[in-house]
């Protein structure tokens, strides 16, 4: 759905940027008090603070795998006067892979 954004898989070490887009359906301004990534997600441009009814913006994040191995769940924690949502997740996952030299020996045995 478009609360979530699926990247699938990443070789650690590399960063990427994702775009969220959304519109203001009711009728009345729709005002944004906080936006808040999770680590290793950074905000990178941010929409305004007021967004008029059905105006539209977006919510642009950077994520960075450095450091990261395995199944990522990242967030961006959005909260707004919404009467119906005032807090909204938004959330991206994916797989980040280990660069090997192919040398090294399997992490399990089974015999």
């Amino acid at each position: 759905n478009h609360y979530n954004f699926d990247f699938g898989y990443s070789w650690h070490g590399k960063s990427f940027t994702h775009r969220f887009m959304f519109s203001n359906m009711g009728l009345q301004e729709l005002v944004i008090s906080q936006i808040v990534p999770s680590e290793g997600c950074k905000l990178i441009n941010a929409p305004p603070r007021v967004i008029p009814s059905g105006g539209t913006g977006s919510i642009v994040v950077k994520v960075r795998t450095f450091g990261t191995y395995g199944v990522q769940h990242l967030m961006i924690k959005i909260v707004s006067n919404d009467p119906v949502n005032p807090l909204i997740i938004l959330g991206l996952h994916g797989s980040v892979k280990q660069h090997t030299s192919g040398k090294k020996k399997a992490g399990f045995c089974y015999r």
